[in-house]
């Protein structure tokens, strides 16, 4: 966590008993190119259910 750019994920939650289990994970962000990538393939699949006539 001292290293800039990096984040703490919470992945799951287990509530045993009195005790609480948290997994945990480090990840990096995006950077823009992956960023645009992403949106595109997000308005690619809207696009494609428009055309389907899926909700």
């Amino acid at each position: 966590m001292a290293q800039k750019g990096l984040t703490l994920v919470p992945l799951n939650l287990h509530l045993k008993g009195s005790w609480i289990k948290l997994s945990l994970a480090l990840g990096r962000g995006r950077k823009l190119h992956d960023k645009r990538r992403h949106d595109r393939t997000r308005e690619d699949r809207q696009a494609m259910r428009a055309v389907l006539g899926r909700p």
